[in-house]
């Protein structure tokens, strides 16, 4: 849990820091494909992972459904896998909600019309900005999450076949 608020705090401060020093030279409106790509890859994300979730392990998902006792997960390492898909799906579905409500703020903030607007343009700018790159970065470990599992699941597959052919050998 430590090291979730570690990196959470990381994500925030490198976010601010960025927009810092560019919020001057970047207007909001212009962000709008990139928001939009932020939400397609975060429903692709949270798809994904979920659909990992369902078939790989089938049994977590019959714990929900089922009210008698079922046997959840076995050994360490299928935990921590599952553990590690749900805060990628939960990333994700952050992200999504983040964008949604990066997207209201938008139509009712970045409005020239508006006197809030004109009044602490910088300001709005600076805090948009710093919003949209720590959802940036969220998605993006949310990314490199399933890469690292991708490639955990495909190293265990070998070592499994390696063992089946000493095992054949022997």
């Amino acid at each position: 849990m430590l090291k979730l608020i570690f990196k959470l705090f990381f994500i925030g401060l490198v976010s601010c820091l960025l927009a810092f020093f560019t919020y001057e030279y970047v207007a909001i409106a212009e962000l709008q494909p990139v928001v939009s790509t932020l939400q397609n890859i975060s429903a692709a994300i949270f798809t994904i992972s979920g659909i990992w979730i369902a078939y790989m392990y089938p049994e977590a998902i019959s714990a929900y459904t089922k009210t008698d006792n079922v046997a959840l997960l076995k050994g360490a390492d299928n935990i921590k896998r599952i553990t590690d898909l749900v805060l990628i799906i939960t990333s994700s579905a952050f992200v999504l909600i983040g964008t949604l409500f990066f997207n209201l703020a938008d139509v009712f903030l970045i409005n020239p019309k508006s006197a809030l607007f004109v009044i602490y343009e910088l300001r709005i700018n600076f805090i948009m900005l710093s919003i949209l790159l720590s959802l940036i970065l969220i998605q993006l470990n949310a990314v490199w999450g399933i890469i690292v599992n991708n490639i955990k699941f495909v190293d265990r597959l070998y070592n499994l076949k390696t063992q089946k052919e000493v095992n054949d050998d022997l």
